[in-house]
């Protein structure tokens, strides 16, 4: 993606790359039950475009359109020297019985929402019980011995 390559001129005038290089860093969500990890490494990836068109079919005898039809074409280009970002979330979503849910509803509200919410006592991932990490985890212990142990048969 043109986005995340390096302009060859960067290297000569000395600015930084656009990002820097790291692997399997967690990140957290302190809001919602959302843990992340990412990766950033340089690579050869393939330059990929993409460009809209428009095709309208016009009904000669009268100059009416009689269908138009927009599109997306992507276009796959050679390999170029860029970056490979790679982010994995794991999300606790609740047991999914209700939509009031406090672990399906911190996921699902937007910022907004919050800010307009009348609630003094807005939910949010208490950092204490589920710590950074604990989210993932638990995915990756799913099928083990602690399966039906997690978070989701709490019910704070």
């Amino acid at each position: 993606m043109p986005e995340f390559l390096e302009p060859e001129d960067d290297k000569a005038h000395g600015s930084p790359p656009p990002f820097r290089a790291c692997r399997d860093v967690l990140g957290a969500c302190t809001v919602c039950l959302t843990d992340y990890v990412t990766t950033i490494e340089r690579a050869e990836v393939n330059e990929i475009t993409k460009s809209n068109y428009g095709l309208s079919l016009i009904d000669a005898a009268y100059g009416r359109v009689l269908s138009a039809r927009l599109g997306e074409q992507i276009s796959v280009g050679p390999l170029v020297d860029g970056w490979s970002i790679t982010i994995t979330a794991y999300h606790q979503l609740g047991r999914c019985r209700s939509p009031e849910d406090w672990k399906w509803v911190t996921l699902t509200d937007t910022p907004i929402d919050r800010v307009l919410s009348k609630s003094p006592d807005q939910p949010r991932r208490d950092m204490a019980v589920f710590p950074p990490g604990a989210i993932r985890d638990m995915w990756q212990n799913e099928g083990s011995s602690t399966r039906g142990k997690g978070a989701d048969n709490d019910d704070s």
